[in-house]
Parts: C-alpha cells; structure tokens; sequence
C-alpha cells in the first residue's frame, strides 16, 4: 500500500509543475520574461488620436502610458487580450500636442524614455508650416539608401518632420523586420 501510494505522489509531482505553469499561462501570469522584438512603431495619426503597436517574444496583456511631461505619464490605456502583436489605440488628444509614451504589459514596462515620443497632428484644414518628406525604395538598408537618411537628416538639421509618404518598395518577400 505504502509503495503504491507513494508511486502515486510521484506520479503527481512529475505532472504538477506543468499544470500550474499552464494555469499560470491561462491567467496571464508569464512564467519568463516578456521581451520587446520589434517596436513599438506609430500608425493612423490623426489630430485626436495615434496606433501605437509592437511585438513581443510571448502573448502578454498590452499597456501605453503616455502624457505630455516625460515624468508623468498620467493616462493609460490597454488591453487584456493575451496577444503577441500589440496594438492600442490612443484617443481623446489634443490636435498638435507632445505627448511622451511607454508600452508594456499591465505591471511591467518594455520600453519608454525620453526618445519615446509623439506629436499629434493639427486640426485638418488648419493652416501651417509642415515638413513632410515623401520616400521610396527603403529596402534594404543599402550604402546608398543609407546616404538619402544622411542628407535628408543633414537638410532637416534641428527641424523635424511632421509626416512622411512611403511610396513603395518599402520590404522584399525575402525581408526581414530590421
């Protein structure tokens, strides 16, 4: 009796880890490190509103805390979904306004500091001054796509652009994300 009681403990604890590592994934507790693979990268500006997104190595929850002062990131948004392909829409700014953001998981940060940052774009129809560089043929991080970075940088000099058009031939089939 003793020994097949104590085939059944064994038995038990060789599976127990697995089932609360499991339990463990299905609550959303990660059992490793999220780490940041690519991104986070902004999509669908408006004068109100901005896409932030990223990838992560493992489905985790997805967190943007953002505000206009570096220091105090006071709004937040996210989303409970256990994905790997974050996206969280942010609402509610106001048109032509920095704001400074960080993206993670609900009680972790992957990524935010001072070069994390946004500005919004101006009320349609507004009229400005605006920079906005159309491109083409990114590619492949060639010498010569790399010179067009430089001078088009070295034209800007302290100015930045408010928008730019890719006009295509943006990656190849055989790409990578870098």
């Amino acid at each position: 009796m003793k020994k097949a009681l104590l085939l059944l403990i064994s038995i038990i604890s060789l599976f127990a880890d697995p089932i609360q590592a499991q339990h463990k994934k299905e609550a959303g507790a990660a059992t490793e490190p999220v780490r940041l693979i690519r991104g986070p990268y902004l999509q669908v500006a408006s004068s109100t509103g901005i896409l932030v997104r990223w990838r992560t190595d493992v489905s985790a929850r997805s967190k943007v805390r953002f505000g206009t002062v570096i220091g105090k990131l006071d709004q937040s948004a996210e989303d409970l979904t256990l994905v790997t392909e974050h996206k969280i829409k942010l609402g509610g700014l106001k048109p032509c306004t920095k704001y400074y953001y960080v993206v993670g998981g609900l009680n972790d940060t992957l990524q935010g500091n001072e070069d994390n940052f946004f500005v919004t774009l101006p009320e349609p129809g507004k009229a400005g001054h605006y920079r906005i560089a159309a491109l083409g043929d990114c590619g492949d991080n060639s010498i010569n796509q790399r010179h067009v970075k430089a001078e088009l940088l070295k034209y800007l000099g302290s100015n930045e652009l408010n928008a730019w058009i890719l006009l295509g031939d943006n990656a190849y089939q055989d790409g990578t994300d870098s």
